[in-house]
């Protein structure tokens, strides 16, 4: 049994894989594949948090020791969180803690073929996306105050890339750029997932069709409202509902988005990052061992 590490990147698609691959059970099966669910990973990994891997990860062992009984040859563990969260105050680069973490999970999952599948984005839309990420969460901080120190630290993928091939080898790491291949849609975009560590027949999936609207961010006018609804709300429940709220009726799909980054900000970064972000992914490509994976 292959195992699939499928951490982030944060706003790049995570959450559409993991409710395609629960609300697809026959064609899991179908393809043998098995997965820990949204809620399994919220309670087994967290936030990589060590008093939760320390009892979460014996019990992934469990079952993906049951998966392989069941002749499932592939177990993947989605969980966006479990590399902690990309800005920390303590760290200087995007998910600081990564390299450690990923150890930790790949340690506490002994004598099993890994891989990990890592979809990074361009800096600029990670940084608009994972503060809108914020204000979903409750936040109601402004944009201005919160990207400032974010945009004086080191927002490379880099370090983090390396962290991952430190745990599990370079040969079973791959990043993928989630932008270039969202904008092929949605059926492309969950198909070029699962190409990563098995062949695909598109048939056997049901050709991916699935219903598009997963996960929605806010737009313009849901931002602004979410900046004055946000402080007065207290619970975790009064957040859902207040986000679902926002979502329903003031998403991204009929309000514009937000304007958050000026094109004089977004330009050093590009100048900066871009080049970089693309050879990273082909060192990745030209590294990782497909055949290895394919059994």
């Amino acid at each position: 049994m292959i195992v699939v590490l499928h951490l982030g990147a944060h706003k790049t698609g995570t959450s559409l894989i993991q409710k395609y691959m629960r609300d697809r059970p026959k064609i899991m099966r179908r393809n043998r594949i098995a997965a820990m669910s949204r809620t399994a990973g919220d309670e087994l990994v967290g936030w990589g948090q060590e008093k939760i891997l320390s009892k979460g990860l014996p019990e992934i062992g469990r079952r993906i020791r049951r998966s392989a009984l069941l002749l499932r040859s592939r177990y993947i563990l989605s969980h966006e969180n479990a590399l902690g969260r990309p800005f920390t105050s303590s760290g200087s680069t995007l998910y600081p803690d990564a390299g450690t973490l990923a150890r930790r999970i790949v340690d506490g999952l002994p004598d099993k073929r890994m891989m990990a599948v890592y979809y990074i984005r361009d800096q600029a839309s990670f940084i608009e996306s994972y503060y809108l990420q914020t204000i979903h969460e409750g936040k109601h901080h402004f944009f201005d105050e919160w990207v400032t120190p974010k945009l004086a630290g080191s927002l490379s993928w880099r370090p983090l890339y390396d962290g991952l091939c430190e745990a599990l080898g370079k040969e079973n790491v791959l990043l993928k750029d989630f932008s270039s291949q969202i904008r092929q849609g949605q059926a492309s975009f969950l198909s070029d997932f699962f190409s990563a560590f098995m062949s695909v027949d598109a048939q056997k999936f049901e050709n991916f069709e699935y219903p598009a609207r997963r996960n929605l961010s806010i737009g313009d006018l849901g931002l602004e409202l979410a900046l004055k609804i946000n402080p007065h709300m207290k619970s975790k429940k009064d957040q859902k509902i207040a986000r679902n709220f926002l979502q329903q009726l003031f998403s991204n799909a009929d309000f514009p988005r937000p304007v958050l980054l000026s094109e004089e900000q977004k330009q050093p970064l590009k100048g900066e990052y871009m080049a970089e972000n693309q050879d990273l992914i082909r060192e990745s490509e030209l590294a990782f061992k497909a055949p290895h994976h394919s059994g």
